[in-house]
């Protein structure tokens, strides 16, 4: 009978052990990421063909574990935004404030003051696919967990003080969750690549030599 009573438990005990394997853990992804370099776009009137004739500016954005090598290419893990298509009234270069201060809305309208929506933009081939839009890369160390994902709504609110500026963001993505994160610099490069430009380089523009209204 004793050696019946060892049987059945050794049993339940394996039942127990493999009801406790086939439980899977959510990975969770930084939810409150801080960016602590980045470097923004101007493209002026690039969509003026297209009858847009508000601004267009870029914004990329990472966190300290993520950088350059010498070869151009990212390294690190961590989280980088890409903010495609940040729609700005008019401005004119060198004398107006580049990235005016002010809460910036997630909208498909074009608006100024808006930051086109992410998604997956299909051309009139069936091969063509783009993403495009505001975006969120998580860049893990475990291969399969490295993921894009897209922001459908949200904000992102630009403050200035003597020295630096700072942008808030609370975004919502396309996993439906929200993501609140934040970038504060003294020194963000802005690359002029309207075309416009004076000269086919690109002209680093000193972001704190502006006007302040």
């Amino acid at each position: 009978m004793k050696r019946l009573y060892a049987i059945y438990a050794l049993v339940l005990l394996i039942l127990f052990s493999s009801c406790e394997k086939r439980v899977r853990t959510v990975y969770e992804y930084e939810k409150f990421p801080v960016f602590t370099w980045g470097q923004f776009f101007y493209f002026g009137d690039c969509y003026a063909n297209y009858g847009i004739e508000n601004h267009v500016l870029s914004l990329y954005a990472f966190t300290d574990s993520l950088n350059v090598n010498d070869k151009g290419q990212l390294e690190g893990f961590g989280q980088y935004i890409y903010l495609d298509d940040i729609y700005i009234a008019p401005i004119r270069l060198g004398t107006d404030t580049i990235i005016p201060a002010g809460v910036y809305t997630v909208s498909a309208s074009r608006e100024p003051m808006t930051i086109e929506p992410g998604k997956v933009y299909k051309g009139d081939s069936i091969r063509l696919k783009m993403d495009i839009g505001a975006q969120l890369h998580y860049i893990e160390k475990l291969e399969r967990f490295t993921a894009r994902r897209f922001i459908e709504d949200g904000s992102m609110t630009v403050s200035y003080t003597d020295s630096t500026v700072r942008f808030d963001m609370d975004f919502l993505l396309d996993d439906k969750t929200e993501i609140i994160g934040r970038y504060e610099t003294s020194q963000l490069p802005v690359f002029d690549d309207s075309i416009n430009r004076e000269s086919i380089r690109q002209q680093i523009l000193n972001l704190l030599n502006r006007n302040i209204d």
